[in-house]
């Protein structure tokens, strides 16, 4: 049986008005976990059904003021000029990264999307400039036409359900950048990933597995969240 955890943010309290996080007991049940992939994966579906509630009223909340705050942000990052920067296509209620693409792009940054061309392969990237024309891939999501070119981003936003202070980052459980990521680390170990998320999102510890492919920076309303060095 999958065990219970109560999830929250950092200084979450419980119904039981005690201080909790997404694995208030993870620490005590790791060498079952570890044993047991299967209950794993049950228990991120768990915590992405809670954590998904808590992102959606963050949304709801501040969602435009918060991904107009990204850009201010930007700087930090120390991008090359004129690198390729990956982006993507805002669902649901994932922050929008548009408005810091559209200020890369203005200052003469190279844009670009995934795209699924295969299921259980790594994502390629296209070309991509805000208010192309876009088509389904197939995994249906949004995606440049295939007659955009094919690129390789120097840095990429990826969104999320939930992330750490160790840069773990719980996504929608397809897999699609923990397929992708460790090709693009291979080639360019300088790649930069970096996580777009309401502050809300971050958690104490989340369940950490060998092909989890970890982040370099979280971007929040708050600012940049590193968890690696960066050099400029």
């Amino acid at each position: 049986m999958v065990p219970t955890c109560v999830s929250g943010p950092r200084g979450f309290v419980k119904a039981d008005g005690q201080r909790g996080s997404i694995l208030t007991r993870f620490r005590a049940l790791c060498p079952m976990i570890q044993a047991a992939p299967a209950e794993i994966a049950a228990l991120k579906a768990n915590l992405r059904m809670q954590a998904r509630e808590r992102r959606a009223v963050a949304y709801r909340a501040t969602g435009a003021q918060t991904a107009a705050q990204l850009s201010n942000y930007l700087p930090e990052l120390y991008l090359p000029s004129r690198c390729v920067v990956a982006g993507y296509i805002q669902r649901g209620s994932e922050l929008d990264p548009l408005p810091a693409l559209k200020s890369l792009y203005g200052g003469g940054y190279r844009l670009a999307l995934p795209v699924v061309t295969a299921k259980d392969a790594p994502m390629v990237f296209r070309a991509w400039a805000p208010d192309a024309q876009l088509a389904p891939d197939v995994a249906g999501l949004p995606a440049p036409l295939p007659t955009a070119p094919e690129v390789t981003p120097e840095a990429l936003f990826v969104p999320l359900i939930a992330f750490d202070g160790k840069g773990t980052r719980l996504g929608s459980g397809a897999g699609y950048y923990d397929r992708t990521l460790p090709q693009l680390r291979a080639n360019n170990p300088k790649l930069l990933v970096v996580g777009l998320a309401f502050a809300v999102q971050q958690e104490r510890e989340l369940p950490h597995e060998p092909t989890d492919a970890p982040l370099d920076a979280v971007i929040t309303e708050r600012g940049v969240l590193w968890f690696r060095e960066r050099t400029r």
